[in-house]
C-alpha cells in the first residue's frame, strides 16, 4: 500500500482550504480490485473528521485491494464560493472526474468507482448519487459524474424537520433556506432510477443524526427499484469507531464483496 497527495484544482489540504484537495492510498499490485471508493468525512459542514471518517478508513479499504480517495472537501462559505450551497457537490463532482481521468495511472477501472461518505459526508456522497445528471463543475469531455456504488454510514440526508440536522443546514444553506432549497438539497426526494446501489449503515440509538434519515432514503430507492441494503445497528450512536468495527465493517466487506467490488 502506498499514500500519494492528488491536487483536485490546487490549493492545500485543509476543512478551510480554499480549494479541494485528494489524498489517495494505493492497494498492492497484487491485491488490486480496480476499485476506487471516494471518501467524505463527516464534520457538520465546519471541519472534516479525517482521522477515522478518512484516513483510518482510507487505509482498511486499500488493505482490501481498494484504491481509497479522502475527499477534502470545502466548507460553505459565503467568502470562498458564489453560492456555498453547492460547494461540497462541486467538490464531489470534480473529485470524479479527477479519479476517472487518472483511472489507468492509479490502476482503476472508471466503470468502478463509488463513493462512501460518514454524517454531513454522507450527505455530500448521496447528492453525488442524485444529482449527476447537471455538472456543476466544468466538465468538457464529459466525464461520467456518476458515482458507480454509494455507501452512506449513520448519513445526513433530508433537510426537512424533524429529520434534519438543524446547525448542519444552518451551515449549507443559511438560517433561512427557501423551499426549493429544502428539497433539493433532501437526497431523498432527488432519488430516481439511475440512482447507484446502495449500502446504508446506521444506528438506531443516534443522537446526532436522526436514523430516519437513512430509512427515508432506503424508502426512496425502493421506490424506484435502485438495489438497496440497509443495516440498523441497536446501538452505536453516531461515530461508529470506539464500538466493535466487526459489527459494521463486516457488513461493509460482505456487501462490496456480493456486488463485486472486491476481488473474490
Amino acid at each position: 500500500m502506498q499514500e500519494l497527495a492528488a491536487r483536485v484544482s490546487g490549493g492545500r489540504v485543509g476543512s478551510r482550504a480554499p480549494r479541494p484537495t485528494l489524498q489517495v492510498w494505493l492497494p498492492a499490485a497484487t491485491r488490486n480490485s480496480h476499485t476506487a471508493v471516494l471518501l467524505f468525512p463527516g464534520g457538520a459542514f465546519v471541519f472534516l473528521s479525517k482521522d477515522w471518517e478518512g484516513e483510518w478508513i482510507a487505509r482498511e479499504l486499500a488493505d482490501r485491494g481498494i484504491t481509497a480517495v479522502v475527499v477534502n472537501y470545502r466548507m460553505p462559505s459565503d467568502a470562498t464560493m458564489n453560492d456555498r450551497s453547492i460547494g461540497p457537490l462541486q467538490d464531489a463532482q470534480q473529485a470524479l472526474r479527477v479519479v476517472r481521468q487518472h483511472a489507468a495511472e492509479w490502476g482503476v477501472r472508471p466503470d468502478r468507482v463509488g463513493v462512501m461518505g460518514f454524517s454531513v459526508g454522507g450527505h455530500v456522497a448521496a447528492m453525488a448519487s442524485t444529482q449527476f445528471r447537471q455538472a456543476l463543475v466544468p466538465n468538457p469531455d464529459n466525464v461520467s459524474l456518476r458515482p458507480d456504488f454509494s455507501v452512506l454510514v449513520y448519513p445526513l440526508i433530508s433537510m426537512q424537520v424533524p429529520l434534519t440536522h438543524l446547525e448542519s443546514r444552518a451551515n449549507l444553506l443559511g438560517k433561512q433556506p427557501t423551499d426549493a432549497q429544502l428539497r433539493r438539497f433532501s437526497a431523498d426526494l432527488q432519488v430516481s432510477d439511475q440512482t447507484p446501489p446502495t449500502l446504508l449503515l446506521a444506528a438506531t440509538d443516534d443522537t446526532v443524526v436522526d436514523v430516519g434519515n437513512s430509512i427515508v432514503y432506503y424508502e426512496a430507492l425502493r421506490r424506484h427499484h435502485v438495489p438497496a441494503s440497509m443495516v440498523l445497528l441497536p446501538d452505536g450512536g453516531h461515530g461508529f469507531f470506539l464500538s466493535a468495527r466487526n459489527r459494521w465493517l463486516d457488513p461493509l466487506w460482505a456487501w462490496l464483496q456480493h456486488d463485486g467490488w472486491l476481488l473474490p
